[in-house]
């Protein structure tokens, strides 16, 4: 099932954002999805909560891709998963209760694309913040 996390910045122990990690329905993929409330864009703390979502699912020898999904009005958003490695995969619409319809990009990562990506030192592990579950303490 999904697993809702919470981004805490480790300096300040402030709530700043939130993350899931669930199946992708396409494969043995996972889908990983990321919010960071706008006081708290561009210091990083998406692009670590990604990266440790993409290595949290990896550490699981039976996932072969991670994927996500973006807004195509949200640059910042693309930037991240463009950084954390994820490839182009194409694009649709998506359908949210209470949000109606929005076109999205498709994203994803595979295993062999990662473990070149951490061999190469261009996926650093996250440092500045914290994912918590819901019930951590």
């Amino acid at each position: 099932g999904d697993t809702p996390l919470a981004i805490v910045d480790r300096a300040t122990g402030e709530l700043v954002g939130g993350a899931n990690a669930g199946p992708s329905g396409l494969g043995t993929g996972v889908e990983v999805a990321v919010w960071v409330g706008e006081p708290w864009w561009g210091r990083g703390f998406g692009t670590e909560a990604t990266q440790g979502l993409i290595d949290s699912a990896f550490r699981n020898a039976a996932v072969d891709a991670v994927w996500c999904l973006n807004r195509v009005t949200n640059p910042r958003g693309r930037r991240i998963v463009e950084k954390c490695g994820f490839q182009f995969r194409g694009a649709g619409m998506v359908r949210r209760p209470g949000r109606g319809a929005f076109p999205i990009e498709r994203f994803a990562l595979d295993r062999r694309s990662w473990v070149s990506l951490k061999a190469w030192g261009l996926a650093p592990e996250p440092a500045t913040i914290a994912l918590a579950s819901g019930n951590a303490a």
